[in-house]
């Protein structure tokens, strides 16, 4: 028996939308093949570039030997996804493959360095990942790499002259501004945190920021834990006809541990704004979940990240991939982390995790009425082998992208966006934006009279 044929509430229902699919990619087949060639070339105006000597534009040695390219290639790469025009949320991966592919035509102009200050501490450094200078754009090979970062407000003659300011919110001071500000200059609000966790009066933010950098996928450059990239035939969110061949083909194949236990759990935080303590210990009444760390009774050190994450892949067959809050977009390493391993994660959290992951990756704790399903289902597909292996089906054809240098691509955007965008905008309501927009809730929204719904 395959997966999406059990009676659970984890059902998927694409089948009835799949003849609007197929009118769908007739009627982008028949456009692109009648649409008349046309090319497009971004120009950018040449500014005089602080940081280079006698005030001429530099231009790195790469991009000078660059081979001059005709004009359909030009507009090939122009007609790319562009996550800086319009509003409309994206897919993690469509947005993370232009910042560190499409240079939007700029490539081919004579850029200047832009400047950014790096006002404030980010966990304990103020390099904000990417280090100090051009170096760390250049090494990951930023298709604009014309950006220069410090963290030395002095390091010119007034901080006005900067391109961009980088506040990180948890440490942000509202006593602790840049004394002048040029019009031109854009001042970028970046955090990781949710806006549950914000420590501070947000408030005092209006008016101050021209763009965002953080986990949401409508921020001005997004900053994720992770992201899921296809690699292979399949979108991000295929349609089942077009996976039931590779499910069955999972479901018999052949494990190389025989593993023994069931739920693993590593968790520091005890008391959070998600509850999510109170699912597991709910949870915990009907089946085995072992707990790591400061909530319970078992440890694995966490300087040892890797051996951890190694008995946890040959033990276990499941994970908590529980957060800490319940805000839109707001999944973080608890959930990627595991999708590198050969373990299924069980998520609780805010975000839409079917625009985050394939479907069958992952087994969401909101799909059941109650912790008892839950634990019912997780017994059932322990004692059935092929149920649980078709979890796995998505693995060779896709690839987790939460490497440190995976995540520093961000600063991708955050160079090219300096180049492209010239549009003044600016924040002027933030509590509306990062506080009300976030949609932070408790689990189960729809539940008016806040009865916890992993009870019986």
């Amino acid at each position: 028996m395959l997966l999406w044929q059990q009676p659970t509430t984890v059902r998927c229902h694409w089948l009835d939308r799949l003849p609007l699919v197929f009118l769908t990619i007739l009627v982008i087949f028949i456009y692109n093949f009648n649409k008349p060639a046309f090319n497009h070339v971004i120009t950018v105006k040449k500014e005089v570039n602080p940081l280079s000597k006698n005030g001429s534009t530099t231009i790195s040695a790469a991009k000078k030997n660059r081979e001059v390219v005709n004009s359909a290639s030009i507009h090939n790469e122009s007609s790319h996804f562009n996550p800086f025009k319009g509003s409309l949320v994206s897919n993690t991966n469509d947005v993370m493959m232009a910042y560190s592919h499409n240079s939007f035509g700029l490539e081919f102009m004579e850029l200047p360095v832009k400047s950014i200050l790096f006002w404030n501490e980010a966990y304990g450094s103020k390099d904000y990942g990417i280090g100090f200078g051009q170096q760390g754009f250049r090494q990951l090979n930023c298709p604009i790499s014309e950006c220069y970062t410090t963290d030395n407000r002095s390091f010119f003659t007034a901080t006005e002259e900067f391109d961009a300011i980088v506040f990180h919110l948890r440490t942000f001071n509202i006593e602790d501004l840049p004394p002048t500000r040029s019009k031109h200059q854009r001042w970028i609000l970046w955090s990781l945190e949710s806006p549950q966790y914000n420590m501070q009066d947000i408030y005092p933010l209006d008016g101050l920021f021209n763009w965002t950098m953080t986990y949401r996928r409508d921020s001005d450059v997004i900053q994720p834990y992770g992201w899921v990239q296809p690699i292979g035939p399949f979108k991000l969110r295929p349609e089942l006809q077009e996976i039931k061949k590779e499910m069955a083909v999972s479901a018999t194949r052949k494990s190389t541990t025989k593993k023994m236990k069931l739920i693993a759990w590593f968790v520091s935080n005890c008391q959070t704004r998600s509850l999510r303590e109170q699912y597991a210990n709910a949870l915990a009444e009907h089946i085995q979940v072992d707990v790591y760390g400061d909530c319970g009774s078992l440890s694995c050190d966490r300087d040892n990240a890797a051996n951890c994450y190694s008995m946890l892949e040959q033990d276990y067959k499941f994970y908590l991939s529980f957060e800490n809050s319940f805000c839109d977009d707001y999944v973080t390493e608890k959930f990627f982390s595991i999708l590198q391993l050969e373990v299924v994660p069980i998520v609780f959290g805010g975000s839409n995790y079917s625009a985050m992951a394939p479907p069958f990756s992952y087994i969401n704790a909101q799909d059941f009425e109650t912790a008892r399903q839950l634990a019912d289902y997780l017994k059932r597909l322990d004692s059935d082998d092929e149920l649980y292996n078709q979890y796995f089906w998505w693995k060779p054809h896709y690839r987790i992208r939460n490497h440190i240098q995976d995540l520093k691509l961000s600063m991708c955007g955050l160079c090219t966006r300096l180049h492209y965008d010239k549009a003044l905008r600016i924040y002027d309501d933030m509590e509306k934006w990062w506080v009300r927009e976030s949609h932070c809730h408790l689990p189960r929204r729809d539940n008016v009279f806040h009865i916890p719904f992993w009870t019986d």
